[in-house]
């Protein structure tokens, strides 16, 4: 029998047998598989794809690139997602973009402007947020991403130790 971890926005089999893939399957300290994993299960109007950005919700036209860690983002990656941000943006106006950053400030949500040619280039639907602000946008509820973190060390465990 599963846990009940107290989470209202992800059922508590979906959360135990997502973290136990990503266990499985990568190394856990590769987060943003996790953070990028759960996405579908807390709101089904996500879903991800890995060819231009990671994870997309067409019915709010919300684009979501989760970098795997700083070093990932180099100039030429950060130039590479950008552009692939940008061109969403061609083929549907309405489009907002987001690049996570696992080590951003708490509730970061700013605009991203990237060097090239030495100039700036920004576009007011490409933005850079935090976690807390993903979480946010999948759940509408501020603090999700604070509670999951107050229970992520139990789910590893049970996720570590139990047959889903």
């Amino acid at each position: 029998m599963t846990r009940d971890y107290g989470l209202s926005f992800i059922s508590n089999g979906a959360l135990l047998a997502h973290m136990k893939e990503t266990i499985d399957t990568s190394n856990i300290n590769e987060m943003a598989n996790l953070h990028l994993g759960l996405a579908p299960y807390i709101n089904r109007d996500f879903y991800i794809e890995s060819k231009n950005v990671n994870l997309i919700n067409k019915t709010s036209k919300l684009f979501i690139t989760i970098v795997q860690k700083c070093s990932d983002l180099t100039p030429t990656n950060a130039r590479s997602i950008f552009m692939s941000m940008q061109n969403q943006i061609l083929l549907d106006r309405e489009a907002v973009c987001y690049l996570v950053e696992k080590m951003a400030p708490c509730e970061q949500e700013i605009l991203w402007e990237i060097k090239a040619n030495d100039e700036y280039f920004s576009h007011p639907n490409i933005r850079r947020i935090s976690l807390n602000k993903y979480y946010f946008l999948l759940t509408g509820i501020s603090n999700a991403y604070n509670q999951l973190n107050k229970i992520l060390p139990t789910i590893i465990h049970d996720a570590r130790t139990t047959c889903v």
